[in-house]
């Protein structure tokens, strides 16, 4: 009897190492994000910083979108972020009323409460970059659940 290994469990064993590495390497590769989903990982992460200070301080804390200077700001606890310039915010709903309906809007801007708790916000844009890409797409509408102060996407 001779010992090794026949040619067809060889050959077995290779294509199962193939598709096992081609199941795996679309995870291994480092997906591209789009200007708006970075935005929005980057604006939940500023809008909870705000929110842990409101319950460390018992002060309500003001996130304020400044569109003259394209940055959102964070006060009393003093924060700010860039708002990247290929994104377009056709709409900021507050509780219900429509922020930039009149166009002459150069601010506007929401409370944490020193609850923890947020006001009902909902932000709708748009990456002119995404949309370049694949034409229709890039719009986003996000919702600010109040009691967790996190941006969801719908």
């Amino acid at each position: 009897m001779k010992s090794g290994f026949s040619l067809i469990e060889l050959v077995i064993v290779i294509a199962l190492i193939g598709v096992i590495t081609g199941l795996m390497l679309p995870r291994l590769r480092k997906r591209e994000t789009s200007v708006g989903q970075d935005f929005i990982v980057r604006l939940n992460a500023f809008v909870q910083e705000g929110a842990q200070a409101a319950l460390q301080t018992s002060h309500a804390q003001t996130i304020t979108f400044n569109f003259a200077s394209n940055t959102i700001e964070r006060s009393p606890e003093q924060g700010r972020m860039t708002m990247p310039s290929e994104l377009e915010f056709t709409d900021i709903v507050i509780n219900g009323e429509s922020q930039l309906a009149t166009g002459k809007v150069t601010k506007t801007f929401f409370y944490i409460l020193p609850d923890g708790t947020a006001q009902e916000v909902r932000i709708l844009f748009v990456d002119h970059e995404q949309e370049k890409l694949l034409p229709n797409s890039g719009n986003y509408e996000l919702v600010l659940n109040p009691f967790t102060v996190q941006f969801k996407l719908l």
